[in-house]
């Protein structure tokens, strides 16, 4: 990143939730794991029936997304441009 920045580019990093330095999710909670796979493989043990999840977030690669979208979105009206 330096080397680019001292090139003349503009250079951006972000920090995707739960990578590097983030918060993680609890991932040994079960009740992190979606209802189906809960009903499916989680019930009678450890679970006695489904629970909500502790971590609020989807966790799939959509979440992900979802992150680079909003940067992508910051840096395009920060920097006045549309690709």
């Amino acid at each position: 990143m330096t080397y680019l920045a001292q090139a003349g580019f503009d250079v951006f990093a972000m920090d995707l939730t739960g990578y590097g330095l983030s918060p993680r999710p609890a991932m040994d909670d079960p009740c992190n794991a979606s209802i189906v796979q809960q009903l499916a493989l989680l019930i009678p043990n450890p679970l006695a029936g489904t629970c909500p999840p502790s971590y609020a977030f989807k966790m799939a690669i959509q979440s992900d997304w979802d992150e680079i979208d909003t940067v992508v979105d910051y840096l395009r009206k920060s920097r006045g441009v549309t690709r």
